[in-house]
């Protein structure tokens, strides 16, 4: 096992401590703070703002994040000077930055101002980002809707660019073309994401868009915008379809969240944006296991990536350390190679502290896991029992999506590492505890999956021709439409554990032919 240690977190930077310092001084807590802040930009107290701020200021005083956009308000909430609180000198905002905190400010969105101007949303979002520069003639017109006071007016820049695009057209949201006639840029960028979110790499013109893609296309693109609520329930959702439907299906309906989700992440305000990429970065977990349970082993790597992004984006430890928990426990099944798989486990404690947490618990546990697979039981014991001590101490699950971060990660492990190591004993236990556990979760994956741990057991003990019955009884009693790669990958290491002068004994040869007679088809077959 590594004798890598954890390094200690390091302590917040001075103005993150004198945050927390003079909020607590005025006997405030975070959601009175988050309240102050909605008085001091006059927007209304709704709860899911002041959930999300709530959020933003423990990173905040962590100084896990800087609030750039925020600063300003802060210092006014707390009657402090800006420089004298954050230890910065205030250069002057971009216009993008003030249009902003205006729109905050008066609570409004960017569709309710795309449509007042009768402006294309996508610009305006650009402009926001200080991608592209407001025409003089709109940064007037934004500057008298925003009350701006000729704030606005005054950061526009007096001449465009050459590069500018003078031709792009004012289009209001109820005048934007249908998506039938494929004329709009947004809808034809919106199409391409739900095409790369898909997992296919095929190219697909517009004329031959099938009606099911075209049918996504519009449910994805005439999604109203959601409050946070809404999209923690879309999280148990998907979390629930990924359990109990086929993996195709599943996939189908996170796609249309994911790129709803991200149309709505780039028009959002700053009060939500934090606790949007923690629904992106869940969400993104949620498609990179069911693309890995397809096969679709590259999208899935890809999709792991766009998760931790948005995970470290928020400065949510916890959230970090369950998907780079998941990623390392889904990447032993054939994803990655298992060296890889362990560097995955290594390179998440590096960040998990010393702390007691689920987070951590659930990263050694995957360590556990990693170990086994190459070969060394010892250390994957002892490894599984530091787990154990930890996930004793640890605190809640992680507060989005968390039946999927407590889920039997713990008893499934052990299971793991008992039946790689022959333990039999330990494994009649384990088969008991974790079938109580993902009985009450109902994922039929790992339903096939206990069984076949039970059948590597008594393959690893001897018993080659009574595992092989074992493990053709798990392939033959599962629905075609719940079969999975990471059960043809089980059932591969099921195989892979008899001896070499066994291998072609026939009760193995039989196995190998219905091992690959159930496997699923391709990703890309299966999602055409």
């Amino acid at each position: 096992m590594s004798d890598q240690q954890p390094t200690t977190p390091k302590p917040p930077p001075p103005w993150a401590i004198r945050l927390r310092a003079e909020r607590e001084s005025r006997g405030w807590g975070r959601r009175e703070m988050a309240r102050q802040l909605l008085t001091t930009i006059s927007a209304p107290h709704e709860e899911r703002r002041i959930r999300s701020l709530t959020r933003q200021l423990r990173q905040w005083e962590l100084g896990v994040n800087f609030p750039r956009d925020w600063s300003a308000w802060i210092a006014q909430a707390l009657d402090i000077d800006e420089g004298e609180l954050f230890g910065v000198t205030r250069t002057q905002p971009s216009f993008g930055t003030m249009m902003c905190r205006h729109m905050a400010q008066r609570g409004i969105r960017f569709t309710g101002l795309a449509r007042d101007l009768g402006y294309d949303v996508g610009e305006l979002a650009k402009i926001s980002h200080d991608i592209t520069p407001p025409p003089p003639e709109l940064a007037e017109r934004l500057d008298a809707l925003l009350g701006a006071n000729g704030e606005l007016a005054a950061l526009a820049p007096a001449e465009l660019p050459s590069s500018y695009r003078s031709d792009l057209p004012a289009v209001s949201v109820e005048q934007r073309t249908p998506i039938e006639e494929w004329e709009d840029d947004v809808e034809r960028r919106a199409a391409l994401q739900l095409l790369a979110a898909l997992g296919t790499g095929a190219a697909v013109s517009p004329g031959t868009l099938g009606e099911a893609l075209q049918r996504l296309m519009d449910l994805t693109m005439t999604a109203a915008p959601r409050d946070l609520d809404a999209w923690h329930l879309a999280c148990d959702d998907h979390l629930h379809a990924l359990r109990t439907r086929p993996p195709v299906q599943a996939r189908q309906d996170l796609v249309i969240d994911l790129v709803s989700l991200g149309r709505q992440i780039e028009t959002a305000d700053a009060a939500d944006l934090t606790e949007l990429q923690r629904v992106k970065a869940a969400l993104a977990t949620l498609h990179a296991n069911v693309l890995t349970r397809l096969g679709d082993h590259g999208a899935a790597i890809r999709w792991w990536r766009t998760a931790k992004d948005a995970a470290d984006a928020t400065g949510d430890l916890e959230l970090q350390l369950g998907i780079r928990s998941t990623e390392a426990g889904y990447a032993r099944y054939g994803q990655r190679s298992p060296t890889t798989v362990l560097r995955l486990t290594q390179d998440a404690q590096r960040i998990a502290g010393d702390k007691p947490s689920l987070g951590r618990a659930l990263v050694v546990c995957s360590d556990a896991k990693a170990l086994s697979t190459v070969g060394r039981h010892s250390d994957a014991k002892q490894t599984l029992r530091a787990s154990e001590d930890l996930f004793a101490a640890a605190g809640t699950p992680c507060d989005i999506m968390p039946g999927y971060w407590n889920g039997g990660q713990p008893q499934y492990a052990e299971l793991v590492v008992f039946a790689a190591a022959g333990d039999t004993d330990k494994v009649d236990a384990a088969l008991g505890e974790a079938r109580a556990v993902f009985d009450r979760n109902t994922d039929h994956l790992y339903a096939a999956l206990i069984r076949l741990q039970g059948a590597l057991c008594t393959v690893v003990n001897g018993g080659t021709d009574q595992g092989m019955r074992q493990a053709a009884t798990v392939l033959d009693s599962l629905p075609a439409s719940h079969r999975s790669h990471i059960i043809t990958e089980t059932g591969n290491t099921v195989v892979r554990a008899v001896p070499r002068d066994q291998r072609q004994r026939p009760a193995v040869r039989e196995f190998r032919e219905l091992l690959a007679k159930t496997a699923p088809k391709p990703a890309l077959t299966a999602a055409t």
